[in-house]
């Protein structure tokens, strides 16, 4: 075997070998990306409802302004104004002793029921008993005076033509003798509107019979006269006893 039989086996893997080594290596797979996880959004809070502006306080009244009266308050009704004009004129008519101008506010038919039983009709009515009781020489009254307060608002019916109140008033009567009485009595009225003008139809007056200075007065008057008898008969005892012993 010649030396160049020999050498060729090693030229042929000194060849493969080179060649082995000229290749580039296979390029490494790329890193598999972990799956995304997603994250959890925060809830967002809703936006708090706006506040209404607080109301601003009613003014308060000025110092010194008293608040207007409930039955001024609380009218509604024009009515009602023209109502308490009728009663503050019967008033005023009354406390001057002024007939004339009180029947002004009374209707022709009025009826008036009085606090001791009689019933006045119609104006010339009111005329006689006003004569009667206050201004004829066998008066029983020198002098009235009358206060009166109605418990609520006037009734109004039948289209507010007709209305109906009640209420109380305060009454000072100075009689002929000189003696005063206060009574507290009750009223219940009528009213009706002709012409645009309220007129009094009928009008009730009374009082407490089981509680009233009449009846006050009059028991003390009834306990005068006892005691008066009271003492009268023990005198005419003691005179009797004595005629009877001086006869023994």
């Amino acid at each position: 075997m010649t030396r160049l039989e020999l050498l060729l086996p090693l030229l042929v893997l000194a060849c493969i070998t080179s060649a082995s080594a000229q290749q580039p290596a296979a390029p490494a797979p790329a890193p598999t990306p972990a799956p995304s996880v997603a994250q959890p959004v925060p809830d967002t809070p809703a936006p708090a409802p706006a506040t209404p502006p607080a109301a601003a306080p009613a003014p308060a009244p000025a110092p010194g302004t008293a608040a207007a009266p409930l039955e001024v308050r609380a009218a509604e009704n024009p009515n009602h104004e023209q109502l308490r004009v009728l009663r503050d004129g019967i008033t005023d008519a009354m406390n001057k002793k002024d007939v004339n101008a009180l029947v002004a506010f009374l209707h022709p038919n009025i009826v008036f029921t009085t606090m001791n039983g009689d019933v006045a009709k119609g104006h010339q009515g009111i005329r006689d008993y006003y004569v009667k009781m206050m201004s004829g020489p066998n008066r029983v009254v020198d002098n009235l005076t009358v206060k009166f307060d109605a418990d609520d608002l006037t009734s109004l019916y039948l289209n507010d033509s007709m209305g109906v109140c009640y209420g109380s008033t305060q009454d000072v009567y100075t009689l002929k003798g000189g003696q005063r009485l206060d009574i507290n009595a009750r009223w219940t009225a009528t009213m009706i509107k002709e012409d645009g003008k309220w007129l009094v139809t009928a009008i009730h007056y009374s009082t407490n019979m089981f509680d009233n200075p009449v009846l006050t007065a009059l028991q003390k008057t009834m306990m005068m006269v006892g005691m008066g008898c009271a003492v009268v008969g023990i005198l005419l005892g003691m005179m009797i006893g004595r005629k009877t012993s001086g006869r023994r």
